[in-house]
């Protein structure tokens, strides 16, 4: 649930709240082919060692080809290479609105759209996490 957003300079209230959103995509990453799922590492936000999910044993679902057009590109991922998004389909786009609830299943590949790019310093929410037995 999208809580705040702290813009780079100014103040953010219901009446002027920035363009802001999360994607997911139909991509699941279950780890069953991580080597060690026990094994955790605290790396924040350093993505030195990230690969595109296809080229991501991990990633399962990937579709051959490119399935998010460029000016979606433009729009939510300018932040990312266009080729990370090879093989990866939309599922939905959640608009960032105060308080209000979205939800995607926790193992689909997801992402913040470049809200750095939009003079948005950090993005606050409220997550939750369920499991299903």
């Amino acid at each position: 649930m999208p809580m705040d957003v702290e813009p780079v300079s100014g103040s953010v209230g219901p009446d002027n709240w920035p363009e802001t959103y999360t994607a997911a995509f139909t991509q699941r990453n279950f780890l069953s082919r991580w080597p060690d799922v026990t094994k955790t590492t605290l790396v924040g936000n350093d993505q030195s060692n990230w690969v595109r999910p296809l080229d991501n044993i991990q990633y399962e679902g990937l579709v051959p080809g490119y399935h998010v057009t460029e000016d979606q590109w433009q729009k939510y991922f300018s932040h990312l290479p266009y080729s990370d998004l090879e093989g990866l389909t939309l599922d939905k786009i959640h608009p960032w609105t105060p308080g209000a609830l979205f939800h995607w299943d926790n193992t689909a590949v997801h992402c913040a759209d470049n809200f750095l790019g939009n003079n948005i310093k950090t993005k606050r929410s409220l997550m939750l996490f369920t499991v299903l037995k």
